[in-house]
């Protein structure tokens, strides 16, 4: 049922303890170091390993069965199936040989149901996070427009002299789109970092274990942040690129 990435398990744990790698290493305990649970000595056998789910990155603690032989009762049973066993079947005859009509005495819930749960709530969060997204896209967005516009309102004058010794309207375009993108490209660098640090705080606070922050799958969210703040950066600065390309030498060098 455990996988140890150190150590050994040996006759079902009748004896020793084992430990998530979370706990190993803020503690700093080793395969063969005491620990000391409920007044009882425990010698660590084994480290989980951190590919068996949740269990070697959660804080986890498992001890012997006999560590129990003091409470009355249990606060939850994990119950391993065989693969040719159905967890369905499995769980209606717990539950129909323990609860009743008129009272609940346990609860189960199976590994499907679990994980049918998490993903509706990430499925949701997600949506939210989007929304989010969206929204901070386009308020960046316009003010990206704001900070151009006012941008070559200030330099409208000179725009007007590189006008008139010959700079084209392709040429001042290509400049101010370059500003808008080098912007774009500067604020998607400091959101990448931004969100680095807030990952790893994130990580190592709810599954002890930073270096999950830097999993390809959250390095292509990353790239697809940095590269919306590009594209919404150069769309911003169409209109302003537009606008200063089109004024007239004459106008401009008037104002």
């Amino acid at each position: 049922m455990y996988n140890v990435s150190q150590g050994r398990i040996s006759n079902r744990l009748r004896s020793g303890a084992l430990l998530s790698q979370a706990d190993a290493r803020r503690l700093g305990i080793e395969v063969g170091d005491p620990i000391t649970y409920d007044g009882q000595l425990y010698r660590v056998q084994g480290i989980l390993s951190s590919s068996q789910g949740l269990g070697g990155q959660a804080r986890v603690l498992v001890l012997p069965l006999s560590a129990m032989d003091d409470q009355n009762y249990y606060d939850s049973v994990t119950i391993l199936t065989t693969p040719a066993q159905s967890v369905e079947a499995l769980t209606a005859d717990i539950e129909s040989s323990f609860n009743t009509a008129d009272e609940e005495i346990v609860r189960v819930r199976n590994f499907a149901s679990v994980q049918q749960n998490v993903g509706s709530f990430l499925g949701t969060l997600r949506l939210g996070l989007l929304g989010i997204g969206s929204i901070s896209l386009v308020v960046a967005s316009v003010a990206i427009l704001n900070v151009m516009l006012m941008s070559t309102v200030e330099r409208r004058g000179e725009i007007g002299v590189l006008r008139a010794v010959g700079i084209t309207r392709g040429e001042v375009l290509r400049m101010i789109l370059t500003e808008a993108v080098f912007l774009g490209i500067i604020g998607g660098v400091l959101g990448v970092i931004v969100s680095v640090v807030i990952g790893v705080v994130l990580f190592e606070f709810l599954v002890g274990s930073p270096l999950n922050a830097f999993r390809w799958q959250s390095a292509q969210y990353l790239l697809y942040g940095m590269l919306f703040a590009v594209v919404a950066s150069g769309i911003s600065g169409l209109y302003p690129a537009w606008k200063a390309a089109n004024e007239r030498p004459v106008e401009a060098l008037r104002d």
